[in-house]
């Protein structure tokens, strides 16, 4: 009976060395496995750390590029404006110029017309 007893006390010691064993390697997987979560969590802040200065320097580039446009948008169209203008003013004075010379009833007319319609 003792040695029945010794049997199992052996099997028992057994069993608790292969589980001590099993235990010690999963914790060390365990350890390994926080180091690289710990190790990709520190990538994935700095990556993120790059990402919102990326997103700044464009922020900062678009902010630039819209007023960039805006202004050119304006000078164009204060040279179209002074363009138009000046045109206008010459057309003007060319149909006051016209009605200095002896042309026919009906083109005097039609220049006293514009003139009307340019005042």
């Amino acid at each position: 009976m003792i040695y029945i007893l010794l049997g199992i006390i052996a099997v028992l010691l057994s069993l608790i060395r292969y589980h001590y064993h099993q235990l010690r390697l999963l914790r060390q997987k365990l350890s390994n496995l926080e180091y690289q979560v710990s190790e990709a969590h520190e990538a994935l802040s700095q990556a993120h750390g790059v990402l919102e200065k990326q997103k700044e320097f464009i922020q900062s580039h678009l902010a630039s590029d819209e007023n960039i446009l805006k202004v050119e948008r304006k000078r164009i169209a204060d040279d179209l404006h002074d363009d138009t203008v000046q045109r206008l003013v010459l057309v003007r004075l060319r149909m006051q110029q016209l009605l200095y010379y002896r042309i026919p009833a009906q083109v005097e007319a039609e220049v006293n017309q514009l003139q009307r319609e340019m005042n």
